[in-house]
């Protein structure tokens, strides 16, 4: 997990908050905080600065200003803050002190923070000092287990192609041999003695230029093996591995079927029965034009209007059917202009 700022509180007299990006480079004249910085990463994880002692005394001593009365350096990581402190009494005692997003936290559960972030600062005093085995175990604990595995596969397809060099190289060191009996137990033909020498020179000549193409062959046929399994491995990385299967009769059947009706489908309201038992389920009907006044039936927008008033006292002021209704008003007060 990566450590995308340091804290530090009373380090060599200063208190800043650094944002890291992947690479950070501190430039600045002296006295401006790049050591500083580093000094605060290196309290924050190991809890010590190397070369400077790791007692809690020393450590407050060395970096704390004078009269100061704490010590505090810290890293956030994925938006969470641990930062380890040094705590000096009146009496000259120096403690050590944990916090944890700015609460305080005991030891255990700072380290258990640490631990899942994954970070390692290293001693490079404690690395020199250490065996080779040591030394190759720390070096190795800087790849993750799929890089560790890589190398590991690629030293064993290594070890196997100079296996397979080996014993083509035997194969070929045996017909050599054989060449070279044969050509012992050969028969000289009839001819002097310096064109049999010449023919010879001629021949080993040939059996020399003959071994240097085949042993280019043998490292050219071996480059080649390994530029092939390099791809393979690149395009088994790189390839996500398709699946597909046959589409069965049953699918097919179901695929040339008309789509069904949702059951959430909404029925059309307007054309629904009015349901029983409900009443004022929708607005009456107006009566017939024999009960209004000779006026009104002379007015064909008349029952429109009403219709229209119905609808709005119902509550109806922006649905479909006043909207309908609204429309054919409209058109039938048009007409009736140009009458």
């Amino acid at each position: 997990m990566p450590i995308t700022k340091i804290t530090g509180t009373g380090i060599k007299g200063l208190t800043f908050e650094q944002e890291l990006g992947k690479r950070t480079l501190f430039v600045g004249p002296n006295g401006s905080g790049k050591t500083s910085r580093s000094i605060a990463l290196q309290l924050a994880v190991l809890g010590y600065v190397p070369g400077a002692g790791k007692q809690q005394g020393a450590t407050f001593d060395a970096f704390a200003p004078q009269g100061a009365k704490e010590l505090w350096a810290g890293v956030e990581m994925d938006g969470k803050l641990i930062e380890r402190g040094f705590t000096r009494s009146k009496s000259g005692t120096t403690s050590k002190a944990f916090r944890l997003k700015k609460l305080k936290a005991k030891e255990d559960a700072f380290n258990a923070a640490l631990g899942r972030a994954s970070i390692e600062v290293m001693d490079l005093s404690s690395f020199v000092d250490a065996s080779d085995a040591k030394k190759i175990d720390w070096l190795f604990q800087l790849y993750s287990d799929v890089d560790v595995a890589a190398i590991e596969e690629r030293i064993e397809n290594q070890a196997q192609t100079v296996k397979d060099l080996d014993r083509r190289v035997k194969e070929q060191t045996g017909a050599v041999a054989q060449l070279q009996a044969a050509k012992s137990s050969l028969e000289l033909p009839a001819g002097t003695l310096a064109e049999k020498q010449a023919e010879i020179v001629e021949r080993e000549q040939q059996l020399a230029q003959a071994r240097e193409e085949l042993s280019k062959a043998k490292v050219e046929q071996a480059r080649e093996e390994e530029r092939q399994k390099a791809a393979e491995e690149a395009k088994k990385l790189s390839t996500p591995q398709a699946s597909s299967r046959a589409v069965t009769a049953e699918e097919r059947q179901t695929l040339a079927q008309p789509p069904q009706k949702s059951p959430t489908e909404q029925p059309d309201l307007f054309s629904q029965p009015e349901p029983r038992g409900v009443p004022h389920s929708r607005p009456a009907p107006p009566p017939p034009c024999a009960t209004f006044a000779p006026r009104d039936c002379d007015d064909q927008a008349a029952p429109l209007r009403r219709v229209l008033q119905t609808l709005e006292s119902a509550g109806c002021s922006h649905c479909a059917a006043r909207l309908v209704t609204l429309k054919e008003l409209r058109a039938l007060e048009k007409e009736a202009a140009h009458v």
